[in-house]
């Protein structure tokens, strides 16, 4: 029997599940398709990790829950779902983008990113400052310390 391909919308799998997580976590994902003409689907699910499934045949409309694990690495991972219903009629594929590992940086508020942006500005300026500072300090010790001598100089020894 040679099998028809079925273009229409409702052929077409619908895969839900997350689509960011961290890596060697499980996760499930739901499949349902429904047959044009009610027949008993099956799916073949490639995980694009090296793995696929064959899922038996369920009914029209039945929703059926798989899960996957991504073991290697991070990256980004395409869910590929084909149903295949019992007269071996096809569906296109249908697929589901999945993040892995999925980072989240929390916002930084904008009164705070003016601040710090601003605060790397100022570094070449605070750079300034030390370096003053720095030239103060060792200027008022070394009159400290040395006030004492300033008695023994002659006015000669100023020029």
């Amino acid at each position: 029997m040679i099998g028809i391909l079925f273009i229409g919308a409702s052929f077409l799998p619908n895969i839900t599940g997350k689509i960011q997580g961290e890596v060697s976590t499980s996760y499930n994902y739901t499949i349902q398709t429904i047959d044009p003409k009610q027949d008993p689907v099956r799916y073949y699910i490639d995980w694009s990790d090296n793995t696929n499934i064959n899922a038996g045949l369920n009914a029209s409309g039945e929703e059926i829950i798989l899960s996957n694990t991504w073991w290697d690495s991070k990256g980004m991972y395409i869910i590929r779902v084909k149903a295949i219903d019992a007269y071996d009629a096809e569906s296109d594929w249908a697929t589901l983008e999945v993040k892995m590992p999925y980072s989240y940086s929390k916002p930084i508020p904008p009164f705070l990113k003016e601040l710090f942006q601003g605060f790397l500005n100022a570094f070449p300026l605070l750079r300034h400052i030390f370096e003053y500072l720095k030239i103060f300090i060792y200027s008022l010790s070394f009159f400290i310390f040395n006030s004492h001598r300033t008695h023994d100089l002659k006015p000669s020894q100023y020029f």
